[in-house]
């Protein structure tokens, strides 16, 4: 189960470019306090349902280490952590272990081939609901990829996705 909280376009998407490629942490700011109103509600509504209650945990997507030195932050880490509860992140269970030409800059059947395979899993996620959050979607082939993982290899109970915005073709 998918759901983005918006379109990536408008202020929306300026908010995230400018966050995400010009360190403008106040863009995070405004994206955050956007995204609040909308979180558990409406168009999310039924993910959470979903999961019945607060018995879950967020799982940013993950940069590697190489693209996190450059970029100096992780931007859906920094989203998870101003809108969930600390106690409901995991940040270090499923890691990117290659380097990947961004999505951004891929057509869209490049981008499924491009994450086959660059997600592993550390630690034990048996039985536990998550919901995995990124900040854009376009083709879903990141998200798919990590689910794909979460579902066979750490045999969770739950996978959703949350995702600020989701592109519109």
């Amino acid at each position: 189960m998918a759901r983005s909280l918006f379109f990536y376009e408008g202020a929306i998407s300026k908010l995230i470019k400018n966050f995400k490629y010009h360190n403008d942490f106040s863009s995070l700011k405004a994206l955050c306090q956007v995204s609040k109103e909308y979180i558990f509600k409406d168009s999310t509504k039924d993910l959470f349902e979903a999961i019945q209650g607060e018995d879950f945990y967020v799982l940013p997507v993950p940069l590697t280490l190489k693209r996190l030195r450059t970029r100096t932050f992780n931007q859906t880490v920094l989203l998870a952590k101003r809108l969930f509860s600390k106690d409901h992140i995991l940040v270090d269970h499923v890691y990117k272990k290659v380097e990947t030409p961004p999505q951004s800059e891929l057509g869209l059947k490049e981008r499924k081939t491009n994450v086959k395979g660059v997600f592993s899993l550390k630690g034990n996620l048996n039985g536990l609901k998550i919901v995995i959050l990124d900040d854009v979607m376009t083709t879903g082939s990141t998200v798919n990829e990590i689910a794909g993982l979460l579902k066979k290899r750490g045999r969770v109970s739950f996978v959703g996705v949350l995702t600020i915005s989701r592109a519109v073709f």
